[in-house]
């Protein structure tokens, strides 16, 4: 399963050595991320370090572990999605997470191209193709409340679907 990994996920796996940190090396698990992550977490560094109780070697070496499990996605990759995912959810730090996971999901085989899904979203028909897609596949991995409030049309919209860790964690261990 491909799932676009957020900030909130990751900084929960760095402070606590539970479920969370047992899924970030799920053998199924596909995780993909935008390069802004790493942005995130140098920001809030001394916040995570002080709660995880690491020194800057630690958390270093632990980003580097995270390097390894999580391919990182080039902005060049998703930013033409910024605007299509701006239209569902408003804040700008959840952005390039959402329109990561539209790129993932949108240059599947079977999807509208890139720069067509106006047309998409406009014809009942081709909306009801845009989001048949195998739930199992594609998706973003967060905690956040701003995702799930925003998660039906996610999957009508682009055919994203939205992960718990602890909805997740059920998925994987059954």
């Amino acid at each position: 399963m491909k799932l676009v990994i957020d900030a909130n996920v990751v900084i929960s796996a760095i402070i606590r050595d539970g479920v969370t940190r047992k899924l970030l090396l799920h053998p199924a698990l596909e995780l993909v991320t935008p390069a802004y992550l790493f942005d995130e977490l140098e920001e809030h560094r001394e916040e995570i370090m002080r709660k995880a109780g690491l020194d800057i070697l630690q958390f270093r070496q632990f980003i580097t572990l995270l390097g390894k499990v999580i391919e990182v996605m080039p902005s060049r990759a998703y930013e033409a999605y910024v605007e299509e995912a701006r239209r569902v959810l408003t804040d700008p730090d959840d952005l390039p997470y959402a329109a990561c996971a539209i790129a993932l999901t949108i240059q599947r085989p079977g999807l509208p191209e890139p720069g067509i899904i106006e047309i998409a979203l406009k014809d009942e028909a081709e909306l009801d193709k845009a989001a048949a897609v195998d739930l199992d596949e594609c998706g973003i991995w967060t905690n956040d409340p701003h995702f799930f409030e925003k998660e039906t049309e996610f999957l009508q919209r682009f055919g994203v679907k939205i992960w718990k860790t602890n909805v997740l964690h059920q998925l994987m261990s059954s």
